[in-house]
């Protein structure tokens, strides 16, 4: 049953680290610099786009700057983790094959293995805050809750994306073609108030309220309750429909991959 693969995947959490941290060796074995160099290009593209961009709108760099750290590292996490989804099962496809493991612990795996990257991503938002003396408040605080909804969102749509992709091999093509323009979409590379008259952009994407719910409280600012209840209602239904079509496919993923 899809609720006990499930289960089983959470109650493994430790083993699903592991992979995704040998995943993470595997991936820069024989570099100097590891996944550091990931790092160093979010910091460069950090750099380079609050130069240029605040300049280009017309905004205070020391404001624009702490901003487009902290969006554009919440926005790794969730491009990388939600395009890399499309490949979980047919990359674990011997382990799914040769052993009896849940399935759905490979898409904890997944988010474990990028979780990592962010942690280590997070340094730039820190080296920024500090470099422009960003205050922060208690609000701060509320950024903890809101990142583990996040991570909770990203876990049952990469549960979605990968299930989908290991029936319809076209699947990842799809994500990759439509997180481009979801990007140019979510306040990630600009302020959600620079489209005055166009807030209805903002309302009906879902990753707008994903980014705010962490990225306000990191910058010291309070979160309005219609975000918060915006992302529990997503994470709510979202689970409900990750669990019915894993229910469905769950059993044919062998043979598909």
């Amino acid at each position: 049953m899809a609720v006990f693969d499930i289960s089983e995947s959470f109650a493994r959490l430790n083993l699903w680290w592991m992979l995704g941290f040998n995943d993470l060796k595997a991936r820069y074995r024989g570099s100097v610099l590891g996944p550091i160099w990931i790092t160093i290009a979010l910091g460069v593209t950090v750099g380079g786009i609050a130069v240029l961009y605040s300049g280009l709108l017309h905004t205070k760099i020391d404001t624009f700057a702490p901003y487009i750290a902290i969006s554009l590292t919440i926005w790794a996490l969730i491009q990388t983790s939600l395009v890399e989804a499309s490949s979980v099962f047919v990359v674990a496809a011997n382990v799914i094959k040769q052993t009896a493991l849940p399935k759905s612990g490979h898409v904890l795996r997944l988010v474990f293995r990028n979780l990592l990257i962010f942690a280590h991503n997070f340094v730039i938002v820190v080296f920024v805050m500090v470099l422009f003396k960003v205050k922060v408040s208690l609000f701060s605080l509320l950024a903890i809750p809101g990142f583990l909804l996040l991570l909770f969102n990203l876990t049952w749509m990469s549960l979605i994306i990968s299930s989908l992709s290991s029936r319809y091999k076209d699947v990842p093509q799809i994500v990759l073609n439509a997180m481009t323009f979801i990007t140019i979409m979510t306040p990630v590379y600009w302020q959600p108030n620079m489209i005055p008259g166009r807030e209805w952009v903002l309302h009906v994407n879902p990753f707008y309220y994903l980014l705010e719910i962490v990225r306000k409280p990191i910058l010291g600012e309070l979160v309005d309750i219609q975000i918060w209840l915006v992302v529990l209602v997503m994470s709510a239904i979202g689970s409900i429909l990750s669990l019915s079509l894993f229910a469905q496919m769950r059993g044919k993923i062998v043979h598909w991959i």
